[in-house]
């Protein structure tokens, strides 16, 4: 998941530097990551 997240984290920062926003979405998206990969484990 580390990995994930820091793929997600290089080109944000990079074009958006410094924001709240930005972590923000990046969060929302690790949890519907998670939320996708849990999904079909339960099923």
């Amino acid at each position: 998941m580390a990995a994930e997240i820091s793929l997600l984290d290089g080109p944000v920062d990079g074009h958006r530097p410094g924001g709240r926003v930005p972590a923000a979405l990046r969060v929302l998206a690790a949890l519907r990551v998670l939320a996708a990969l849990r999904g079909p484990a339960d099923r």
